[in-house]
């Protein structure tokens, strides 16, 4: 880690990690999936590929955790975590990005992020991170 990450810890474990990913690159969504569900104790319980879809998506969804790219189609995922905040707020969100940096940071838990990661980063960290916000 080089300190341009941070996450808040949650709360004790229930079971595996329910994960909804949001980010418009088909190819990002593909790669995390891979990696959060290559080992036990994660699922993707919803994907999507843009802030529409996301809040479409968040109505009744089940998930532990959200991963919202930061740079989205509708819309940036700094302005999307207050909604989902508000229409889910028994999922943590972690803000997910390539172009991140310390302001951002700031911004990502003004706006009720409990993480946030940057594109690129050791997958162990990742599943370690979300498993962290989500209390597992």
């Amino acid at each position: 880690m080089d300190g341009s990450e941070w996450y808040h810890g949650a709360v004790p474990d229930r079971g595996g990690v329910r994960v909804f990913i949001i980010d418009d690159d088909e190819d990002a969504r593909l790669q995390l999936r891979g990696m959060l569900t290559a080992e036990a104790g994660f699922e993707i319980v919803a994907e999507a590929a843009d802030c529409a879809q996301a809040l479409a998506r968040c109505d009744g969804l089940d998930a532990d955790v959200a991963l919202v790219d930061y740079q989205l189609p509708g819309g940036d995922g700094l302005e999307l975590l207050p909604v989902l905040r508000d229409r889910c707020p028994s999922m943590a969100l972690v803000v997910y990005t390539g172009f991140g940096d310390l302001l951002d940071q700031r911004e990502a838990e003004r706006q009720g992020a409990a993480g946030f990661l940057e594109k690129g980063s050791p997958v162990g960290w990742i599943r370690s991170v979300l498993a962290s916000v989500a209390g597992h």
